[in-house]
């Protein structure tokens, strides 16, 4: 049933024709009066032997195309999806915040981005074993996803390092939404014992940016957030004073 709604249109309205064609042949093969009632019979199941085969044979090709189309799909998100976090990935992340880049500077609209490292995570690896690190990765994906809004582009960035791509937000609305995340991620439950803090460094586009300048900048905010203590969100104009 499902894969008859999943035909496309005109391959619905060939099978559809078929059907009313069947439902007439059957009424005029049951005709007796107009040709002889067993010869009717006869022909009739083979027209619908022949037409029942031709049916599960274009059927069942549909089908194939549709397995072979689930298929391409399941392979492009795994290509481009983190198996642990199922965050997008790095090389995904770097096409998506391109094309966002591109829409930034040709509307001049505004665009942030935010580097998110989570704060002595090699505590939790070094005392609770790499399986409660990977739980820890996972519920901090969850973290950022509830606490973003839904036109965010969150990834995966290695390791502890996150990064979220954040459409048409200004610097100042990216700090604030830094600040909340800061917060937000000292009540978080992780179920192990270890500092629940991030730091976070933010970089807003500008005309002469590419991927990795406005990464670079980020990357420097995030590194002068750690510097100072942790637990933090700083930005690009902070590095005019550290």
């Amino acid at each position: 049933m499902n894969a008859f709604f999943m035909l496309e249109e005109k391959e619905a309205i060939i099978y559809s024709t078929l059907f009313f064609f069947y439902f007439a042949l059957v009424i005029f093969f049951l005709r007796t009066d107009i040709i002889d009632f067993h010869i009717s019979i006869n022909l009739l199941i083979s027209y619908l032997t022949i037409t029942t085969i031709a049916y599960i044979f274009a059927t069942n090709n549909r089908l194939l195309h549709i397995k072979e189309k689930i298929l391409i799909h399941k392979l492009e998100k795994l290509s481009s999806t983190d198996q642990l976090t199922h965050l997008y990935n790095r090389v995904k992340l770097k096409d998506l915040m391109q094309h966002e880049i591109d829409f930034s500077k040709r509307y001049s609209i505004p665009l942030c981005v935010a580097l998110i490292d989570i704060d002595h995570f090699k505590y939790v690896n070094d005392t609770y074993g790499h399986q409660a690190g990977d739980e820890v990765l996972q519920k901090f994906a969850k973290f950022l996803v509830r606490n973003s809004r839904k036109a965010d582009i969150i990834a995966r960035w290695g390791g502890e390092e996150f990064l979220i791509i954040l459409p048409k937000t200004s610097l100042k609305e990216a700090v604030l939404f830094g600040n909340k995340l800061n917060k937000a991620m000292r009540k978080y439950p992780f179920g192990y014992r270890f500092s629940n803090t991030c730091s976070i460094g933010i970089a807003e586009c500008n005309p002469n940016d590419t991927t990795e300048s406005l990464i670079e900048r980020a990357d420097k905010a995030l590194y002068l957030a750690k510097n100072n203590g942790r637990d933090q969100t700083k930005d690009q104009n902070d590095l005019r004073n550290p």
